[in-house]
């Protein structure tokens, strides 16, 4: 009997689950997918009255499972009268392919409260570097905000070394809008 409570149980875990995919997909779906590109990785970010969708668009030559994810084109799309429109787009964000690192570069984006990071790993020297550009959604001016970009380093050669991890927040580098961002700019916070 306990089985069998068990077994129904993982059913419906399962079902409401699939239901909620579907009915992401089915709003993200109201926007158009730019051509030659799919969504590698996504996020919903509820904040007070406001809905926004945070898009990783990747380009399908790359779309093995192993692949690195490098190059991506970051999409916010605002939820209006039922529909996601876009609000913001840049694809500076997410670092370049490097041929002589075997990083995996994007890795997800995370959102919590009025803020999402976008993380992803790259090779500076001889290190893998653990990257993670946070940005706010302002309130007050309703801009989309750099907040904090920070980094943590491994060794490759010696993973046990503890290396310092550099944090710069918008104290440091001033008011920087999401559509600003690059890979100059967030390496040259690093130095």
């Amino acid at each position: 009997m306990k089985k069998i409570i068990i077994f129904f149980f993982c059913i419906i875990s399962i079902n409401s689950c699939f239901g909620q995919n579907k009915s992401e997909q089915k709003q993200t779906l109201d926007f158009k997918i730019p051509a030659g590109m799919y969504i590698l990785n996504s996020a919903t970010l509820n904040w007070k009255d406001q809905v926004f969708k945070i898009l990783a668009l990747e380009k399908k030559i790359n779309d093995k499972e192993n692949a690195q994810h490098n190059s991506l084109l970051i999409i916010i799309l605002k939820k209006f009268n039922n529909e996601f429109i876009e609000a913001k787009s840049n694809k500076n964000i997410v670092f370049k392919y490097d041929d002589n690192c075997p990083a995996d570069g994007f890795q997800k984006i995370v959102v919590k409260n009025n803020y999402f990071t976008i993380e992803q790993v790259y090779c500076k020297d001889f290190l893998f570097v653990n990257s993670y550009t946070t940005f706010r959604f302002d309130e007050k001016t309703k801009e989309i905000l750099m907040h904090k970009y920070s980094e943590a380093y491994t060794d490759r050669s010696n993973p046990d070394e503890i290396i310092p991890d550099k944090i710069k927040t918008i104290k440091d580098f001033g008011k920087v809008q999401f559509e600003e961002i690059t890979q100059e700019l967030l390496r040259k916070l690093a130095e």
